[in-house]
């Protein structure tokens, strides 16, 4: 289907418009509106951007076109708004809920199946097609895996208002640093997820930077701290990690 503008959508873009139109509560999200909406007898979800930030309705209507033309799993851009998105809804799970639950069914332990299908492979190989098919000039930004959703068997990537063009490391570190933030945090186990994790992201995209990688994590968890209460913990975690790297 092509992309469809406001003024040629038989929808009101607008965010009064979609507002109206909303089912179920809004999902998670810190700058902006997103929620349900009814679409062609079916359901679509709604971006509404803050009033400061609407110039980045446009920017991430481009990435996910360019994601859905590319084969990188997104949801489908169906119309762009002023300051408003419409998109493909994917029927799924987040990532982030469906690790904390697989991590208490499993007992804590690092070695369910699932969990390691799921985000050392499943995420690395994202991480890589998103990379190759912009070139290794573009990050995707906010890597945590809240911004994830599993439907089926395929990770569909969510949320792409910072993406820009910046080193792609920054991805890997940031979901390594926010894997490595989950309660339990920082543990042996997740030490051996976020080393598995970058090994699989080296051969999906075939690249080399584990010398890199700690400072990228360290980079990331000093991000996060500011968003955080535990943030002093996370800054002293990054400083562990630039004097001694990766624990084995």
């Amino acid at each position: 289907m092509t992309e469809a503008t406001e003024d040629s959508f038989p929808v009101d873009l607008t965010p009064a418009g979609l507002e109206s139109i909303k089912v179920g509560e809004p999902y998670r999200s810190r700058k902006n509106r997103v929620f349900k909406i009814r679409f062609r007898g079916s359901f679509a979800v709604a971006k509404v951007y803050a009033p400061d930030r609407v110039e980045s309705a446009g920017l991430e209507h481009e990435i996910l076109t360019k994601c859905h033309r590319g084969g990188v799993l997104v949801p489908r851009p169906i119309a762009l708004g002023k300051g408003t998105i419409l998109m493909e809804y994917i029927e799924g799970e987040n990532l982030s809920d469906m690790f904390d639950r697989l991590w208490r069914e499993e007992g804590g332990s690092t070695n369910c199946q699932e969990l390691r299908r799921l985000i050392t492979d499943g995420v690395s190989e994202w991480l890589a097609r998103f990379h190759r098919a912009f070139g290794f000039h573009e990050a995707r930004g906010d890597t945590i895996l809240r911004n994830f959703v599993v439907s089926g068997d395929r990770i569909y990537g969510l949320d792409f208002e910072e993406a820009g063009e910046r080193d792609p490391l920054s991805d890997l570190g940031g979901a390594c640093a926010n894997l490595l933030s989950m309660n339990p945090k920082f543990t042996p186990g997740k030490f051996g997820f976020v080393r598995e994790l970058a090994e699989r992201y080296w051969h999906h995209s075939g690249t080399d930077r584990s010398a890199e990688l700690p400072e990228a994590i360290a980079a990331a968890l000093e991000h996060y701290s500011a968003f955080r209460t535990d943030g002093q913990s996370l800054c002293a975690q990054a400083k562990k990690l630039r004097t001694n790297g990766l624990p084995r």
